[in-house]
C-alpha cells in the first residue's frame, strides 16, 4: 500500500500524462516525434535511455502505464546523482532515434538526484548552450527534395540573443538546409533552396518562457509560416516554388544546434517532424498536452 501511495505522489509532484496520447492523430503522418511523455498509443518502447553520473551506467526509462515517464525508475538509477540523454527514442515507429555518444555533450535529465522539470511538475532535457545536443539518426536529407515539410519543439530557450536553434537540418558543417531559430524577440522558420543560396527567416513574436513552436515550408507554394503558442506569422519564402533542393545532405538533423554551431540553452520536452504539411492549429494544442 505504501508503494502505491509513493506512485501516486511521484505522479502528483512529476506531472501526470494526457489522457490520451496527443499526437495519435498524426500518426502515419510523422517522420519522428520525441517526448517525455508517450506521444502515440502505438509506442511500446522507452522513452529515453539515460546516463548516470556516478558510473556511466546507462537504463532506458520507459513510460508508466498512463503514459508518464516513469520517474521511480529514473531515480532509483540515478540515486543522488545526475543523468543524461544518450539516446531519445523516436516514438513515430520509424526507428529515427536521437542519439549522443559524447558524455559531456548530452543533455540533463536530473540534477544531482531532482529531476529537471517544467512548471507543471514534468520532465524536461536541460541543454547547456554549449555542445549539448541530440542527433538525429537514419534522417539525413529530412527536407531533401520535398514538397512541404513541419516541424515542432516544445521549449525554453534561454539564449536567443546568440542566436540558438532548437532544430535543424544540414547540408553540413554549418550550411543550414532548414529548421526552428530563435532571436531575441523572434522565433524563425528558416530555410535555404541550395547549399549555396541566402539563408531565409520567417519571423513571429517571441518571448523568453515555455513556448510551443511549430515552423512550416510549403516549397511547392514558396510560402512558410511558425506558430508560437497558436500565433500564426506566413509569408513567402524560397520563390519559385517547387520541391525543395535535391541535393544529399552529409550530416543528420540536430536537436538543440545547427550541427556544430547556434548551441541552444534552455529546456525542452517534446520534438515533431513530418515530410507534410501539418494542421498547425491541432499540432500546437496537441503539444500543449504535453507543456511541462
Amino acid at each position: 500500500m505504501a508503494a502505491f501511495g509513493f506512485a501516486l505522489d511521484l505522479t502528483r509532484r512529476h506531472g501526470a500524462a494526457p489522457a490520451r496520447p496527443p499526437l495519435d492523430r498524426f500518426a502515419g503522418q510523422l517522420f519522428a516525434a520525441f517526448g517525455l511523455t508517450r506521444l502515440l498509443t502505438g509506442h511500446a518502447g522507452p522513452g529515453v535511455r539515460v546516463r548516470r553520473s556516478s558510473d556511466g551506467a546507462e537504463l532506458d526509462i520507459g513510460f508508466t502505464g498512463a503514459g508518464a515517464l516513469d520517474t521511480a525508475s529514473l531515480f532509483a538509477f540515478a540515486g543522488a546523482g545526475s543523468a543524461y540523454a544518450v539516446s531519445w527514442y523516436d516514438q513515430s515507429g520509424q526507428g529515427r532515434h536521437a542519439l549522443q555518444t559524447i558524455a559531456a555533450a548530452q543533455p540533463r535529465l536530473v540534477s544531482a538526484g531532482v529531476l529537471d522539470s517544467g512548471p507543471n511538475g514534468r520532465p524536461v532535457l536541460v541543454f547547456d548552450g554549449a555542445n549539448d545536443c541530440l542527433r538525429i539518426q537514419d534522417a539525413a536529407g529530412f527536407s531533401q527534395e520535398v514538397n512541404q515539410t513541419t516541424v515542432a519543439v516544445v521549449v525554453n530557450a534561454t539564449n536567443a540573443a546568440l542566436a540558438p536553434w532548437p532544430f535543424c537540418d544540414v547540408f553540413s558543417g554549418t550550411s543550414v538546409r532548414s529548421g526552428i531559430s530563435l532571436v531575441s524577440g523572434s522565433a524563425r522558420v528558416s530555410g535555404r533552396r541550395t547549399g549555396v543560396s541566402a539563408l531565409t527567416h520567417i519571423g513571429g513574436a517571441w518571448t523568453e518562457g515555455w513556448r510551443a513552436l511549430t515552423g512550416r515550408i510549403d516549397y511547392l507554394a514558396a510560402t512558410a509560416d511558425i506558430t508560437v503558442d497558436g500565433v500564426t506569422t506566413a509569408a513567402e519564402f524560397l520563390p519559385p516554388g517547387g520541391p525543395s533542393y535535391s541535393g544529399a545532405s552529409v550530416d543528420p538533423p540536430t536537436i538543440g544546434a545547427a550541427n556544430v554551431i547556434g548551441f541552444m540553452a534552455g529546456q525542452m520536452s517534446a520534438v515533431a517532424m513530418a515530410r507534410d504539411a501539418l494542421d498547425a492549429t491541432a499540432l500546437d494544442a496537441a503539444l500543449n498536452e504535453v507543456r511541462p
